[in-house]
């Protein structure tokens, strides 16, 4: 078989001259625009030219530059680069997509606030966060009375890859979020760290749709992300540190919730749960949650499996002071999920949790095979009794 779409010396199409094109002096010209145009910043051998031509016309076209527009906010007028708004440029580099395509942002400071994105376009760049810092691409509040950085009210199709965001809430005149998704609908958003001061929620997600935060770190926040209804919500490879209440909190009837796979530390609740259906909460790291890894109260068919639990409740004496604590849920089932009692940090001397699970008046439920190997300084489990089809059973755990 010939594959001449790999290799030219099989079909008709000879390769690119490379000696050739690298003899001509190259005109200059913005880097959006190279990039819109596809034009190579190397030029290709001929078989990588045939390659890239076979995924632009065959079925990888979707994910080719080129296919929408791209642009950079620098093109038309973003500095990034002092204390100046850049909100107007950024608009105006939305706008300019005429519909679909991707907006580039080069790295830098961007000050802005109440950024409406609409539908089928994606906000890009390329990050290096870290704990203390938002890296190479930030967009931060640069309005005393914004809402929210980022406004996805009645998008779909919206992707915000590699960009942070700082909502300096402590001079916030308003609670403050990050991205606010809101009547959306396929949103995902990757790779940024976000923060609020405790102002508001890091992102705040409301009667919305197939939803994804994906390698994030979201911190110093009133909720890494607050889940107002909506369904087909996924949270994975994130990092939910130090939000107060809770790292995730979801209610008002959210469903087909997936959260795996995150670091979830520092916060007051880690997964916080009032009256939500169809949650899964699978193979996450909870550390110092100061009132539970995992608390719910009410709502039907939560899945918590292999969650590892460290060091939860701080607080001695209340029931707050635990890794697990379900009220009044109906089809709860938490297995082979691991508890640890373990000291604070550096000069605190506090080991937690009291208690490894509190359980109370749950309905066709199953807590079993759960471990707790010096796992609590006072019992494994405090139940309050009133369940229904429910079994509690195959735990075991050693005081620490």
């Amino acid at each position: 078989m010939c594959l001449a779409f790999l290799f030219p010396a099989c079909g008709d199409k000879t390769g690119t001259d490379v000696s050739a094109q690298a003899d001509k002096p190259a005109a200059v010209r913005s880097a959006s625009g190279l990039f819109a145009d596809g034009v190579p910043a190397i030029p290709l051998s001929g078989a990588a030219e045939q390659t890239a031509e076979a995924a632009v016309n065959g079925a990888l076209g979707s994910t080719v530059p080129g296919q929408a527009r791209v642009v950079s906010v620098a093109d038309f007028g973003a500095k990034g680069d002092d204390r100046s708004s850049d909100t107007d440029a950024i608009r105006k580099a939305i706008q300019a997509l005429g519909g679909a395509g991707t907006v580039l942002f080069p790295a830098g400071t961007y000050y802005c606030a109440e950024i409406a994105v609409p539908s089928n376009v994606s906000l890009v760049s390329m990050t290096t966060f870290g704990f203390d810092g938002n890296g190479a691409t930030q967009l931060v509040r640069n309005s005393r009375s914004a809402g929210c950085i980022l406004d996805l009210t009645g998008s779909e199709n919206v992707l915000i890859q590699g960009i942070s965001i700082d909502g300096l809430g402590k001079s916030a005149q308003q609670e403050i979020c990050g991205i606010r998704v809101k009547d959306a609908r396929g949103v995902e958003i990757s790779g940024g760290r976000i923060v609020t001061d405790y102002r508001g929620p890091a992102i705040y997600v409301e009667h919305s749709a197939g939803v994804s935060v994906r390698g994030c770190m979201l911190g110093s926040a009133r909720y890494g992300v607050e889940a107002a209804g909506g369904e087909d919500l996924l949270i994975a490879d994130c990092w939910l540190t130090s939000c107060h209440p809770a790292g995730y909190y979801g209610y008002g009837g959210t469903q087909g919730v997936r959260i795996t796979a995150n670091r979830i530390e520092w916060c007051g609740a880690g997964v916080l749960l009032d009256g939500v259906k169809a949650h899964e909460i699978i193979g996450n790291y909870f550390d110092r949650c100061s009132i539970g890894g995992i608390r719910a109260t009410g709502g039907e068919g939560l899945t918590m499996l292999g969650n590892i639990n460290q060091r939860n409740g701080v607080s001695h004496g209340t029931d707050e002071s635990c890794s697990l604590f379900l009220d009044g849920v109906d089809g709860a089932v938490y297995r082979g999920n691991v508890m640890e009692a373990i000291r604070g940090d550096g000069n605190d001397t506090n080991v937690t949790p009291e208690t490894a699970m509190i359980l109370r008046g749950l309905k066709n439920s199953q807590i079993v095979f759960n471990t707790a190997y010096r796992g609590f300084t006072g019992e494994l489990l405090k139940d309050y009794g009133g369940h229904s089809g429910t079994t509690i059973a195959d735990n075991v755990g050693v005081r620490y």
